[in-house]
């Protein structure tokens, strides 16, 4: 078997009809698909997912959720390079797919690996500090060799959320060499309000527990990149919770731990922390920055669409 993918299962399954499809569209056919549901005490994707690893038997392992959206060539142009190139990971760039509007549009994080895709293979020594943050923390744009995860014990973490930070810090730490893809080959899901990106207001600081456990496992191992993954990490969430009394929360949270465990310091909004408008201006600010343009316009007009 070349390939296992490896689908959690647990709760609602809205989305199984459109899972069905595409992996029936799949332009590559040596593959296995290993739909895992966690223990009963363990109920997250992360306890789901080490179930399937222990079923896996492909030589390549992608890790995909109920409601991504891959393409028909997702599976077939990643084996392909990595079985050209030799290299340990592949990854590959993703698109945001609203969920109300159907809208695509290119994860502009990603693109950091556009000057790495030249269809050749490359140490991860060479991404330096930027070793966790050029490919992504998510496994869904990524193929990795068994022998990789297998060999070194790699699982993920369980907990509520967050639970992929451990395990691709590890295997991008593990690995020695990963290859490029500049186009998107999967569709992530947003504006789902049942999603675990969407209401990651209910437990705000899973991400900050699965960045000191990728802290642990490394065991002092690449100390430069975890501390600019933090840094990055951290700024993510304080941007990404959705009112300002739980923007407050995480920074007092956050305010008393991260000197002391990553040297970053956390330094509260003036304007953001002071009330519910306050926070959405600044909020909105941070989006078109990091965002541009195009991509606010796409959100409002969205936003104008669903008014009676």
């Amino acid at each position: 078997m070349t390939a296992s993918v490896i689908i959690p299962a647990w709760g609602e399954t809205p989305y199984l009809d459109e899972t069905k499809d595409w992996l029936a569209a799949q332009t590559f056919r040596d593959f296995e698909v290993v739909v895992a549901a966690p223990p009963k005490d363990e109920p997250n994707a992360g306890a789901a997912r080490n179930e399937g690893l222990a079923l896996a038997r492909g030589e390549w392992l992608f890790f995909v959720d109920a409601d991504d959206l891959p393409e028909a060539d997702f599976l077939e142009k990643a084996v392909a390079l990595g079985e050209k190139t030799g290299a340990d990971v592949v990854a590959f760039r993703a698109d945001e797919v609203d969920d109300r509007l159907g809208v695509r549009t290119p994860m502009p994080y990603l693109k950091r690996m556009s000057p790495w895709a030249d269809g050749r293979a490359h140490s991860l020594d060479e991404l330096g500090a930027a070793r966790f943050t050029t490919l992504g923390l998510a496994p869904w744009n990524k193929a990795v060799r068994r022998s990789i995860v297998e060999g070194n014990g790699i699982r993920f973490q369980s907990i509520p959320r967050s639970n992929d930070v451990a395990f691709t810090v590890e295997m991008l730490a593990r690995a020695r060499t990963f290859a490029a893809i500049d186009s998107s080959l999967i569709g992530y899901r947003v504006n789902n309000a049942k999603s675990l990106q969407h209401t990651n207001t209910e437990t705000p600081t899973c991400f900050y527990e699965a960045l000191l456990e990728a802290k642990r496992r490394l065991g002092g191992d690449c100390q430069e990149a975890m501390r600019n993954l933090a840094e990055e990490t951290i700024a993510y969430h304080l941007h990404s919770v959705r009112t300002v009394e739980a923007y407050r929360m995480l920074h007092d949270f956050l305010a008393h731990r991260t000197e002391a465990d990553f040297g970053i310091r956390v330094a509260q909004s003036p304007l953001k922390g002071r009330n519910a408008f306050c926070f959405k201006i600044a909020r909105a600010a941070e989006t078109l920055r990091e965002r541009g343009l195009a991509f606010c316009l796409w959100r409002l007009l969205g936003k104008m669409a669903r008014l009676p």
